[in-house]
């Protein structure tokens, strides 16, 4: 399966209230029309909270992450048309625009997923968006392997979550311009829990531990920029298309 995803950023204008019920009532619906191969269309509305680790609260570069599923990327190619109107915030009735587009970003998306017993669930109450981008002296490439091989161990040992899935974002050209341009963060990690108290008690933990906060900021220092690390929760919008993993 081919994925791609769009870090889109709204215009100031717009509450992120306002925002989302737009987007959902008009914009969603006209990209599920004019569309002919996706397989899948889901929505992630961000709104930041404080990191985990250090406590600091910020708001992300991007209020919204589209996530596109094709057969393959000549199925992504055949739907350009509706990919360009995505990223310009258009809706195919002339409605209102949404999106600044100078602001957005497209990358084509390689995804890893912590073998978890809630890993196939999807009726999450809470689903979190972490994001990071790697330090300036690493490699997308030597990113990648270190937070596979070393990180999602460490968090996988330290956290009760029921869902842990890291999107790594490789820019890819944005049909708007055909620049390519790379997004913010070289990572959105999905972390999901049953409810809310399953992540309040994740934190109580955390708290708790204080060894253990130690840890993974140690490990965090070998790879990630620590003046983006962004957290935020996600609230999330699936479209009735076929569904395939």
């Amino acid at each position: 399966m081919f994925k791609v995803m769009m870090l889109l950023k709204r215009l100031p204008n717009l509450s992120m209230e306002q925002f989302i019920a737009l987007y959902e009532a008009n914009h969603a619906p006209a990209h599920v029309r004019r569309q002919n191969h996706m397989k899948r269309y889901r929505r992630y509305y961000l709104r930041g909270i404080p990191y985990a680790l250090d406590g600091k609260e910020t708001d992300p570069q991007y209020d919204l992450l589209s996530q596109l599923w094709f057969e393959d990327k000549q199925a992504y190619e055949a739907d350009l048309d509706v990919i360009r109107m995505m990223l310009a915030g258009e809706a195919d009735d002339g409605g209102q625009h949404l999106i600044d587009p100078s602001k957005s970003s497209l990358a084509f998306l390689e995804v890893h997923q912590t073998d978890l017993p809630g890993a196939n669930r999807e009726d999450y109450k809470l689903r979190s968006i972490i994001l990071l981008k790697r330090r300036p002296d690493i490699t997308m490439r030597a990113f990648i392997d270190y937070y596979e091989t070393t990180h999602a161990k460490l968090g996988h040992k330290y956290s009760q979550m029921d869902l842990y899935r890291r999107h790594f974002l490789h820019p890819a050209p944005n049909p708007l311009n055909g620049k390519v341009v790379e997004p913010a963060y070289d990572v959105a990690t999905e972390v999901c829990f049953t409810d809310m108290e399953s992540r309040k008690q994740r934190v109580r933990i955390s708290r708790a531990h204080p060894d253990v906060i130690a840890i993974i900021e140690a490990d965090e220092s070998n790879f990630i920029d620590k003046r983006t690390r962004q957290g935020s929760v996600a609230e999330t919008y699936d479209s009735a298309l076929t569904v395939q993993r």
